[in-house]
């Protein structure tokens, strides 16, 4: 998964230091009482138009404890409004590395990791997290379906 992530760091554009990343971010509260824990004041991430533990170094202040939309990205969920059932979305943004993971063939690790990693965890929070996400991204942003989530 590491490489999957040097895309980032090797990248110029860095989103997380843009207006590219939709704010705010989705936090359960688990995340809210970890970032607390960390000193940081939460009031701030109301009217962020940029992401708050993005650091002058160019690197992530929270990064062992950051929330899913930042381990998820560029790869998002969505909810059928129909069947409610939750799929792997990736954005098609300006961004090397989801240009790069945009066919499901080279995604598949990833999300099987994140199903693995992160799914278990955050299940219960899935439709929430879809209804948040129902943005301005969304509303000015293609997307690709890529699967359904696998759930356990």
């Amino acid at each position: 998964m590491k490489s999957m992530w040097k895309e980032c760091l090797d990248c110029k554009v860095k989103c997380c230091n843009s207006e590219v990343i939709e704010l705010p971010l989705f936090l359960t509260k688990p995340d809210l009482n970890l970032i607390k824990a960390r000193g940081y004041d939460i009031s701030k991430l109301i009217n962020a138009t940029k992401c708050y533990f993005y650091s002058d170094n160019k690197k992530c202040n929270i990064h062992s404890i950051k929330p899913v939309d930042c381990k998820l990205f560029p790869f998002d969920i969505d909810v059928d409004k129909i069947t409610n059932e939750p799929y792997w979305i990736i954005w098609e943004l300006d961004c090397v590395l989801a240009k790069k993971l945009n066919d499901l063939k080279d995604a598949e690790p990833y999300l099987k990791h994140f199903e693995k990693t992160i799914i278990p965890y955050f299940k219960e929070h899935i439709q929430e997290y879809s209804d948040f996400n129902e943005t301005d991204l969304v509303r000015n942003h293609e997307f690709k379906i890529l699967r359904k989530i696998k759930i356990d």
